[in-house]
């Protein structure tokens, strides 16, 4: 029979807790039971301010106040802000809730092109709102149209092509003519399109009044109208 604290073949054993595993299963019991008087502490009385050194926070080196919350989100407990989605996302995540998995997994694939989508809508938006800002400001300098405003966009239409590493942009709006009284006047033809410096501007404005006559607005308000076959009016502005 071997002596207690030693093996068959007469060596002294180590006590449990002076082997590598003792050490390790100490180490994982006291920071367990820590935590749990933490978390404990916190549920009956409010946490007495603790102070940790500042390499474990990863902070700059000063001494921080630490609080049951603070504790969670450093233990992960903390959620990770949700990233904004667009409105054609969010609406084709509403109408798959409920659908067949096999119909999610396709739909998943078609976000990014969802994304494209919707970002390729905001810059057409865009450029059409800087057009009706330059149509605009023409009318008010043509001596003919001065005084009325454009009012609510009916039809749109917009075309991109890239050639050659060019992009070439055809934007067409119609839209009403509001007088003065906010009374319609009649509607305009707004053409815009990439111009050889290679910004967006107006290639065309044309007005139709009420009254028949037809006003072709150029770029800074000079334009010219027609009332009819045997009634012209060219109107030049210096």
């Amino acid at each position: 029979m071997p002596l207690p604290n030693h093996g068959f073949d007469g060596t002294m054993r180590k006590p449990y807790y002076e082997t590598a595993q003792g050490r390790r299963t100490s180490r994982y019991i006291h920071s367990s039971m820590t935590i749990f008087l933490v978390l404990a502490a916190s549920a009956w009385a409010p946490l007495q301010s603790l102070r940790i050194p500042t390499h474990s926070l990863h902070t700059p080196l000063r001494n921080h106040e630490v609080t049951p919350v603070a504790l969670l989100d450093f233990l992960g407990g903390k959620k990770k802000p949700k990233r904004e989605e667009s409105a054609l996302t969010t609406g084709l995540d509403q109408l798959l809730r409920d659908a067949p998995l096999p119909m999610k997994l396709a739909a998943g694939m078609l976000r990014p092109l969802v994304g494209a989508l919707e970002g390729a809508m905001r810059e057409s938006a865009a450029d059409a709102d800087d057009l009706l800002y330059e149509a605009g400001r023409r009318l008010q300098m043509e001596p003919m149209t001065k005084g009325l405003s454009l009012g609510r966009v009916f039809s749109t239409g917009s075309s991109t092509s890239t050639i050659n590493g060019v992009t070439q942009k055809q934007i067409t709006l119609q839209c009403d003519v509001i007088g003065p009284t906010g009374i319609p006047q009649g509607n305009a033809l707004v053409q815009g399109g990439t111009l050889a410096d290679g910004k967006l501007g107006i290639t065309g404005l044309r007005v139709q009044l009420r009254d028949g006559r037809v006003v072709d607005v150029g770029a800074g308000g000079r334009g010219s109208g027609r009332g009819g076959v045997d009634d012209v009016i060219d109107v030049d502005v210096l």
